[in-house]
């Protein structure tokens, strides 16, 4: 199906299906791989001329580079994603990747970026955000605020979060809204709420994330076994980088 003469039909069935295998390996915190298949699938859509598919491609890319730390070229994937919906005509996608293109500004050490681009896609694109991402960014600008030293602004986000997770009986967002909350919060039975959440579903790579949250607000005698867990997930995660 790579061959020139492949009909579009296949080779977009192939991206999909590459796309899909993509997101299995980067749940799994395979993220090396979930790459590999992922610039496969890039290349499959992009030999159709299917843009949706390269946008949905590159916001899934997008949190992968996240996770291995490359921020700029996180920063160019959900920047191109959210053009390329907008392009294509999907308002919601387009809104979910400038969310993630807020965080990961955040995770860029971007804040004050950050709570612009949160702020900008709230104003743009509020009426027809999926609920999900509604919550993404309030967690995300949450935390923004609280590194920029905006307490009491991130205390009202962080509380705002709590509350709009609980509408919905979805586990990965209060997973998200539980993570931002306990930081700004310093409350650790949010923390420990998240990473029970990760542990259940089996996303070692956001649990990464809560386990480092937990060592830098805990101040109590269990941070050496959060440390511990924290340092053998790493290795686990990222032997891959260092064996490919």
């Amino acid at each position: 199906v790579d061959e020139p003469g492949s009909s579009s039909e296949m080779r977009s069935a192939l991206a999909n299906l590459y796309l899909a295998h993509s997101f299995l390996e980067r749940v799994a915190g395979r993220f090396v791989a979930a790459e590999t298949l992922a610039r496969q699938s890039l290349g499959l859509f992009k030999s159709v001329a299917n843009d949706h598919g390269v946008a949905s491609v590159l916001t899934s890319l997008t949190n992968i580079q996240r996770f291995l730390g490359v921020y700029d070229e996180a920063l160019k994937s959900s920047s191109q994603a959210a053009a390329l919906f907008k392009k294509s005509g999907f308002t919601r996608a387009e809104a979910t990747a400038w969310s993630i293109h807020g965080w990961t500004l955040l995770e860029a050490d971007k804040a004050i970026d950050a709570r612009r681009v949160f702020a900008t896609t709230l104003r743009l694109y509020g009426d027809s955000m999926s609920w999900a991402d509604q919550v993404s960014i309030c967690a995300g600008d949450a935390l923004a605020a609280h590194r920029l030293g905006q307490a009491s602004e991130a205390t009202d986000l962080a509380e705002s979060c709590l509350a709009q997770a609980e509408e919905g009986k979805s586990k990965q967002v209060r997973g998200w809204a539980y993570y931002a909350a306990g930081i700004v919060l310093g409350r650790n039975d949010l923390l420990l709420d998240s990473a029970a959440i990760w542990r259940e579903m089996g996303y070692p790579g956001w649990l990464m994330y809560t386990l480092s949250a937990l060592v830098r607000v805990n101040e109590t005698d269990s941070s050496p076994a959060y440390e511990a867990e924290l340092s053998a997930l790493k290795s686990r995660l990222f032997s891959e980088k260092g064996n490919g």
